[in-house]
């Protein structure tokens, strides 16, 4: 039996990397796959061949500038990912945005709400925002991807309920819960092309609303005591500083806080002064992990004035700092659902799993 489950976990694991490949790299051949991998020829056109049975890559054609041994042109196969729906919630500290959208990251629809305070609420407004929707797109729903504030759900308004469990009833469907920046440091591995080019750790920060990180450390977003991210928000940068919740003094998250809706000259002074308690953290960050890279999002950068203030802050801390090692994420205008439904997509679709 050890055996025959083991083999699974290995064809499982197979196929994953083919995924993952073909995600990173587009198109590409059998033997192009099975020389990446280290594979032989014979299983990867097993293993795809199956997969195109399923529906999860298909073939797209020859590519003329290679033949078999035989004289056969080599068919390209890619992932078929597009058709696959996740049914997206992603709660922040001022709202909660519910979207739809493909796996991916397609935007089909989206609408942001006021925070309700109960459970069955959300469910009723969740099931409220999709019949906007086309039954036939309804019905393509693959997943349900949740993302929350805090560290499983520590500092939600619905601590200690089992979203999971609750939405898996009323939808009848797979759901994922996640941190939704770790959340969104899954999406730059899935959906951000150049960071597969990155080797070593990444460093994936957030400001406003909210102040978190995530680290990226060999590929994987790292699993911090289970709850896949990085605490910077509650690192002291303050001594002198008021109480954060979490009961020490002086944290990111309490000395940097931007608020939402404010006018832009009062934004600009905020950021300003907000600034050298982000650059201290993210100094002293990029020290401990060892980061090659830093990648910013969140409403306060929204556009580049806060990154460039937070530049010469760095810079100034520290005369060797590379502003090239920093950027603000491409996926910074889509941050409201693109975490959502990189979860399902990593979980469901690259990583196989079939039910939890």
């Amino acid at each position: 039996m050890f055996e025959i489950m083991n083999l699974k976990e290995v064809r499982k694991n197979n196929e994953s990397l083919i995924l993952y490949l073909l995600n990173a790299n587009g198109a590409m051949s059998r033997k192009d796959i099975a020389k990446e991998l280290n594979l032989t020829p014979a299983a990867i056109t097993k293993i795809t061949s199956d997969l195109i049975r399923e529906g999860v890559i298909r073939e797209v054609g020859s590519d003329n500038t290679k033949t078999s041994k035989v004289g056969r042109k080599e068919i390209n196969i890619e992932i078929n990912i597009k058709d696959k729906v996740a049914l997206c919630l992603n709660l922040e500290n001022d709202k909660i945005t519910i979207s739809l959208a493909k796996f991916n990251g397609d935007l089909i629809g989206s609408e942001g709400y006021k925070i309700p305070e109960k459970i069955e609420d959300l469910v009723k407004l969740t099931k409220d925002f999709l019949t906007k929707f086309p039954e036939k797109i309804v019905n393509k729903i693959y997943a349900i991807g949740l993302c929350l504030l805090g560290s499983n759900n520590e500092y939600s308004i619905w601590q200690g309920v089992d979203l999971k469990k609750i939405f898996e009833k009323e939808f009848n469907t797979r759901v994922v819960v996640k941190n939704n920046i770790a959340a969104f440091a899954e999406a730059e591995l899935i959906y951000n092309k150049n960071l597969t080019k990155t080797n070593g750790n990444v460093l994936v920060f957030k400001w406003g609303p909210g102040i978190g990180s995530s680290i990226i450390y060999n590929g994987k977003v790292t699993d911090s005591n289970g709850n896949e991210t990085f605490e910077i928000g509650h690192c002291m940068v303050n001594s002198n500083g008021v109480k954060c919740r979490c009961g020490r003094i002086g944290c990111l998250e309490t000395e940097a806080q931007i608020p939402s809706n404010m006018q832009r000259e009062k934004y600009e002074e905020l950021v300003v002064d907000k600034s050298k308690y982000v650059a201290t953290a993210l100094e002293n960050a990029y020290t401990l992990i060892s980061a090659k890279k830093i990648i910013l999002f969140g409403k306060v950068f929204d556009d580049e004035f806060a990154y460039n203030e937070l530049m010469k802050r760095c810079k100034y801390i520290y005369e060797n700092f590379n502003p090239a090692d920093v950027e603000i994420s491409k996926l910074n205008d889509v941050r409201s659902y693109i975490g959502a439904v990189a979860i399902c997509a990593k979980r469901f679709f690259f990583d196989r799993v079939v039910e939890e």
